[in-house]
């Protein structure tokens, strides 16, 4: 089965990330404001010198030492070791060194072979797949429409859902296929 799995949000918490580097940059820890997708509207962060400051670091900041979300290094690992996975993710533009960093991440932590496997780009929804699996609702969305035959899967951590329960999907699913090969 060939699994796509998005980076940020599913595997690296970008959102402890970004706070950090909030943080680091203005001096205080922003506090959640909105359920919005861009950090800046979701934080309080409202002064253009503290956005500034933010984007500054945030783009110069080295990606490979980013947080791994909880549950993700296990699952990773147990996915690469019986599925096809591959990794869909967008690039920080205009941070040079985004794509450098989550390849020396990938290796550290699963190795050469997954790190190769980091396919960046803008639209996801032309990679095709048995399952997929993002955060950005818009995103599972986009795919499951140009992939009728694949599932996309929502990875919606503030809703509860986890690594426990992808895996638990994507077994069932693993299952479903198996079953419908006989």
């Amino acid at each position: 089965m060939r699994i796509l799995l998005d980076v940020d949000g599913v595997i690296l918490d970008f959102t402890e990330h970004w706070l950090q580097v909030a943080e680091y940059a203005t001096g205080r820890r922003p506090v959640r404001v909105s359920d919005a997708w861009s950090m800046f509207d979701r934080y309080d962060v409202a002064s253009p010198s503290d956005r500034a400051a933010i984007e500054r670091e945030l783009y110069t900041r080295p990606t490979d030492q980013m947080p791994l979300v909880q549950g993700a290094y296990s699952g990773v690992t147990t996915l690469l070791q019986i599925h096809d996975v591959y990794f869909v993710t967008t690039s920080l533009v205009p941070h040079p060194l985004w794509e450098a960093g989550r390849r020396r991440l990938f290796e550290r932590l699963w190795g050469v072979d997954a790190a190769k496997r980091l396919c960046f780009m803008l639209h996801k929804k032309i990679v095709s797949g048995d399952v997929f699996v993002d955060d950005k609702l818009s995103n599972v969305e986009k795919w499951a429409e140009a992939n009728p035959q694949g599932r996309a899967i929502h990875y919606d951590y503030d809703s509860g859902y986890d690594w426990q329960q992808l895996m638990r999907d994507i077994v069932h699913l693993s299952l479903a296929e198996h079953a419908s090969e006989k």
